[in-house]
């Protein structure tokens, strides 16, 4: 952010269940604090200097009920991007109607419902990929060393909570030292990402280097690791 330039809020939830009532079957319903209806949330931005934010749909309380947080969105006037909670089987329809809806993104919180939950997202995650959305990952322990194959081959474009930086690089760091070969180089591409996002860019850079320098390409384009060496090649330009 540019010296002068207004702060956004980067995650914030909206949780009117007056507007928007729970549904009979939710396990954790948020209550008295925990609520805020949209107008409450730009008054609450307004007093804190905040020009823009990001609003995840809650897996507590709404889970794929997005009504909320769309109708945030729309009332927001520009002010306001989301990440909806979608099936794991969401179709490319449904999440083109949500992206022209100011989602750029689609939340997957393995902290909350685990690993193997999500052992069938690949494909959403590669039409995340094509229509440019990210996927916004919460994980906690090892569970991104267990997912992370899966995410990189996807070639989507990722982000992780700020409280769970410190836990991801570690097991990034874990499959980095661990892995060989395309596991190695996709664990790579993930700790750089993951060390740019919590502003370590120098150690990301070196990181880069020190795997590119080490990497042969193979003689034939058509082998996978072609790929990943193009994306620690695309990571080292951007920094």
């Amino acid at each position: 952010m540019s010296a002068g330039q207004a702060p956004i809020d980067c995650h914030v939830h909206v949780l009117d269940p007056e507007r928007f009532p729970y549904a009979p079957d939710t396990a954790y319903r948020p209550a008295g604090a925990e609520t805020g209806s949209r107008e409450q949330l730009g008054r609450l931005l307004d007093a804190h200097g905040i020009a823009q934010a990001l609003i995840v749909g809650p897996n507590s309380g709404y889970g794929l009920d997005n009504r909320c947080l769309l109708d945030a969105l729309a009332h927001g006037g520009g002010r306001y991007k989301g990440v909806a909670v979608v099936r794991n089987d969401a179709s490319r329809a449904e999440l083109q109607d949500l992206q022209a809806a100011g989602i750029v993104g689609a939340a997957f919180n393995a902290a909350l419902l685990g690993v193997d939950f999500y052992r069938d997202i690949a494909p959403l995650l590669e039409r995340l990929r094509e229509l440019g959305l990210w996927a916004q990952m919460q994980v906690e322990r090892d569970q991104l060393a267990a997912l992370a194959p899966m995410l990189l081959d996807s070639g989507a474009r990722l982000l992780f909570d700020q409280k769970e930086y410190p836990a991801a690089l570690i097991s990034a760091r874990a499959a980095v030292k661990s892995g060989y070969g395309d596991n190695w180089l996709r664990a790579v591409a993930l700790e750089a990402k993951i060390l740019t996002a919590m502003g370590l860019k120098d150690e990301a850079v070196k990181s880069l280097d020190a795997a590119l320098g080490e990497a042969a390409a193979p003689k034939s384009a058509a082998v996978r690791t072609h790929r990943y060496l193009t994306e620690l090649r695309r990571l080292r330009a951007e920094l």
